[in-house]
């Protein structure tokens, strides 16, 4: 678990600057299908080393996700509703 929230706080600023003028619903869906995979990966996962590997990309995952998803909301909603679209609810 320790691994994930690591790679995933070193991710999240890394996934921001690295995305440039990468479309973000790309980038999103490129994200989502690697949560995906190493999700399945860690469900299947036969020794510790594979389960640390898959929930190390995890963590990478998610924690791009949640940095681009955050910059992405701002701009697809109008200006008065983007605190709304950035928070959990």
């Amino acid at each position: 678990m320790t691994s994930s929230a690591i790679f995933g706080m070193i991710a999240a600023p890394l996934a921001v600057l690295g995305v440039g003028k990468i479309d973000r619903r790309k980038v999103l869906l490129t994200l989502t299908f690697i949560l995906i995979v190493a999700n399945i990966l860690s469900t299947i996962s036969t020794n510790f080393i594979l389960f640390l590997v898959a929930r190390i990309i995890l963590g990478i995952a998610v924690g791009g996700f949640w940095a681009v998803s955050i910059a992405a909301s701002n701009r697809l909603v109008p200006m008065e509703k983007a605190a709304r679209a950035s928070s959990c609810f």
